[in-house]
């Protein structure tokens, strides 16, 4: 305009014009009044509604005259725990920044802390009708619904936590007040079952619990169930055989030699010392192909199908569940379970003693503790039996069981009885004794399992170095105890040095594999304890055999070939997947409610987040993970404009990766304004 007016004037006065075109001063735009999180926000608002778990929601919760619905409630912190995971607090602050208010039309004055937590009781009240949905759910969604997975992790908490937290050892090794959280999961890991138990309750407990809950129901009728080793022992797996679901899970080691006998012939040995682990496992995956037992999958999986393993069953459970209990000595309880291990053993119900020591809720050095008092004679363990030994220490008498002469035991065990009962003893607690009720029960015969194997080349090196790697330690062990002994400052007895051992060798489970001698011996005219700790090779080797290999047991009538069920089994990272994910992406843990109601409610929050996160990467087909996707769509943002008086609307212009990632998820109206004009409502 004032280059016109200068040239209208030149015009006038018939003079020339020269102008310089160039504009310095910057052009003054109107800014916007609000930057608000706009596109991964409503790609995952959309994806929400689109598989209807919206619906279902509002279906399943409680109904209220309030102004916004619990479920609406629930929806928002949903989707905050997807983009912004934090405590329920901060998700109000991150609701005013978002475009939820214009998407939804909630008044971000009514999303306050007092409707979440409201909402939070309400969910809670809802979560066994919300589970019971699911499943209808995901196969209208088509959802593969072909297997099932279980499995429990734990969770921890800040400060003392709830009723319900437990301290227990957590999976990293530390000592935490914590809560159990088990999740049953389909094949594309959408959470069907999830449950909150006390942190000290064992995983094989609480998992046995959620079948026994969930076995009748049609979704899981004739379909495979995974569960990890932790459901590997025979009393549980006759448990789950009865239950008559589709179960598969792998056995405990402790219990190879009960379901994998026939593998012994095929286990590798060969000298490793000079090899690395690339050689290991190619030297392996060379003698395991010429076998010809094995069916190649991969060059990591060889499968064979070993049949059916007959099983006895005890009509009233495991053995401990027909014990009679008395009160009773520790001494008097040893050797009564020594017994009975000796029993399960010889009757050829379980191949190890540590498998029968398990049986009977035995850790294995308490197991071989107690079968070394059955080496005494008979008269001695009558004796014990009848009370005669209940001053007597239990170590001493397993010492004379495996180290005197069976000849001079009664005469050892008859000194220790009457020396104890000469010196004063301070009151013991009681235990209680055990013992077989044999006409309580009675076997009602074999039950017939499936054993499949497979066999891992990786795996196979990896334990060999393992366990090259801890005889290397034991070594290091005992030469640097030995030097600290020859120190003329030691002062050390040998009940200290003998507890040291007995840590260390628990600790890298050498305990019944060494033979341990610790005794005085005249170094440059002194008497110094010295320590040797040999490998028992035998029981090393029998250790060792079944290396690399992963043994499979399942209900005799599922169909799947041996190469599927081992495919099937090693597909169970699918839920420790869905664990990592809510773990880490989600922040189950750490755990702020201190009310169980409120921390159950939390863990089904995680669930549903956990449930849309899967739902976006099944419609984003492989091409993107959701969180790549999600950080992709972060920069396009909701601007709001105020021109006299009056809002306007638009976003950021999207980038060539934003529209690929909508075409791919069939939401490019998000980004279209008629879209915006029609469906937004201003704050």
């Amino acid at each position: 305009i004032e280059n016109l007016k200068t040239a209208i004037r030149a015009s006038k006065d018939q003079k020339k014009a020269v102008f310089d075109l160039t504009e310095n001063r910057q052009i003054q735009l109107s800014k916007p009044t609000k930057n608000l999180i706009y596109l991964d926000l409503a790609t995952l608002f959309e994806t929400w509604k689109k598989i209807s778990i919206a619906r279902i929601l509002q279906e399943s919760l409680p109904k209220t005259n309030s102004k916004i619905s619990s479920a609406d409630i629930i929806s928002a912190l949903c989707l905050h725990r997807c983009l912004d995971a934090g405590s329920k607090l901060s998700a109000t602050r991150w609701f005013n920044s978002t475009s939820l208010q214009e998407l939804t039309g909630i008044d971000v004055a009514n999303f306050n802390n007092t409707r979440i937590h409201r909402a939070m009781y309400d969910l809670e009240q809802g979560r066994q009708t919300l589970m019971a949905k699911l499943p209808l759910l995901y196969q209208k969604n088509a959802s593969d619904m072909s297997a099932l997975f279980l499995d429990v992790s734990n969770v921890w908490f800040c400060g003392a936590g709830p009723e319900v937290a437990e301290k227990g050892l957590s999976k990293d090794g530390a000592i935490r007040k914590q809560i159990g959280v088990v999740l049953l999961c389909n094949k594309d890991g959408f959470p069907m079952r999830w449950e909150v138990v006390g942190g000290a309750s064992t995983d094989n407990r609480t998992m046995t619990n959620t079948i026994e809950e969930v076995r009748h129901l049609n979704w899981i009728s004739g379909v495979p169930l995974v569960c990890d080793r932790a459901m590997g022992q025979t009393s549980t797996i006759l448990k789950l055989y009865k239950f008559g679901v589709q179960f598969l899970t792998a056995v405990t080691r402790l219990e190879y030699a009960n379901y994998g006998a026939a593998l012994a012939k095929d286990s590798l040995e060969f000298e490793i010392d000079q090899l690395t682990e690339e050689d290991i496992a190619s030297k392996a995956r060379s003698l395991i192909r010429k076998s010809k037992r094995f069916t190649e999958v991969s060059p990591d999986l060889f499968t064979i199908d070993l049949g059916t393993v007959s099983v006895t069953d005890f009509e009233d459970g495991d053995d401990r569940s027909k014990h009679i209990k008395v009160p009773g000595n520790r001494i008097q309880t040893a050797m009564q379970l020594g017994q009975s291990i000796s029993v399960l053993v010889q009757t050829q119900r379980f191949g190890s003693v540590i498998a029968a020591g398990a049986h009977l809720g035995l850790k294995p050095g308490l197991a071989a503790k107690y079968m070394n008092l059955t080496k005494l004679p008979d008269q001695v363990q009558e004796a014990i039996l009848e009370g005669k030994a209940n001053n007597c220490s239990i170590n001493v008498i397993e010492q004379i069981a495996i180290k005197e002469k069976p000849e001079l035991m009664f005469e050892k065990f008859a000194e220790h009885v009457e020396l104890s009962n000469k010196t004063p003893k301070r009151m013991r607690r009681d235990y209680n004794q055990v013992y077989l009720d044999s006409e309580a029960g009675g076997t009602t015969g074999k039950i017939k399992i499936r054993v499949v194997a497979y066999f891992n080349p990786q795996m196979y090196a990896d334990q060999k170095n393992r366990s090259r790697r801890w005889l290397s330690k034991l070594e290091k062990f005992q030469k640097d105890l030995n030097k600290r002994l020859l120190a003329p400052s030691n002062k050390r007895g040998r009940d200290s040095i003998v507890s040291e051992i007995d840590r260390f060798i628990r600790k890298k489970d050498l305990l019944l594999c060494v033979d341990v001698k610790v005794e005085q011996e005249v170094i440059e005219q002194r008497k110094v304890w010295q320590v040797n700790i040999d490998l028992i090779q035998e029981k090393w080797q029998k250790r060792r055999q079944y290396d690399g290999f992963c043994i499979l047991v399942c209900h005799p009538e599922c169909s799947l070939s041996a190469d599927e069920l081992c495919k099937l089994y090693r597909g169970k990272d699918v839920i420790e997947k869905d664990f990592q994910t809510i773990k880490s992406v989600l922040n189950l843990r750490p755990v702020r409610h201190f009310q169980d109601l409120k921390v159950r409610a939390h863990v089904t929050i995680c669930m549903l987040s956990l449930l849309l996160e899967k739902a976006l990467q099944k419609q984003l087909g492989g091409n993107w993970t959701p969180r790549r996707a999600l950080e992709e769509l972060r920069s396009c943002h909701l601007n709001k404009y105020v021109i006299n008086e009056k809002s306007y609307y638009t976003i950021t212009e999207l980038e060539e990766s934003q529209k690929k990632i909508l075409k791919t998820l069939e939401l490019t109206h998000l980004a279209d304004d008629e879209y915006l004009l029609e469906r937004i409502r201003s704050r």
